[in-house]
């Protein structure tokens, strides 16, 4: 017997009107909790996708969907901490670090180095379930108008460069151009 359906007897039996011993209630009791809880499931379902906080896969899409063409093919955990970063961003948001956290919002985990020619330059570590053209697009409705950037979407980060676990000089031994050093 569901709670639903226990619920239903307890109500009915304090009225008086179900004693529960009658076999065609009981059924029709039962046909109305397995109705009842289909609805009851739904319910819950739409209450936890409410919230970004609470979403499952499917509300973070219908919440993606606000904000960009193709949802984020990423983890439930990076979609949902993409869409609350931006939620989050006020007019206020104009250090390095509320910066970086725009950047996750767009869909790029990485870091901007500030005065690189006059503008940002951006070192993107990981694009976050879209494309390098989407989170491009998207990039641009959060960095600020006034500066140029650039981002770079290169395997040639500093982590890369020390998981080679080379120095500078046995790297320059290679007589390797920049190209062919980031294509490596």
């Amino acid at each position: 017997m569901t709670e639903t359906q226990e619920r239903m007897q307890k109500i009915l039996r304090d009225t008086g009107l179900y004693t529960g011993e009658g076999k065609i209630l009981s059924a029709e009791l039962a046909a109305y909790s397995a109705g009842l809880s289909v609805l009851l499931d739904a319910l819950a379902s739409l209450r936890r996708n409410l919230f970004v906080g609470t979403a499952d896969a499917e509300g973070l899409e219908r919440f993606e969907r606000l904000f960009r063409i193709v949802p984020s093919t990423d983890s439930v955990e990076n979609r949902r901490a993409m869409l609350i970063e931006r939620g989050s961003i006020t007019t206020a948001d104009c250090t390095r670090a509320a910066l970086e956290k725009q950047l996750l919002a767009a869909g790029i985990r990485g870091n901007i180095v500030e005065q690189f020619e006059g503008g940002l330059y951006v070192n993107v570590h990981e694009v976050l379930g879209i494309s390098e053209a989407a989170a491009t697009a998207e990039v641009a409705d959060f960095l600020p108008a006034h500066l140029a950037y650039t981002l770079d979407f290169g395997k040639n980060t500093w982590d890369a460069v020390d998981a080679r676990e080379m120095t500078f000089a046995e790297m320059d031994l290679k007589n390797k151009t920049w190209n062919e050093i980031d294509a490596m």
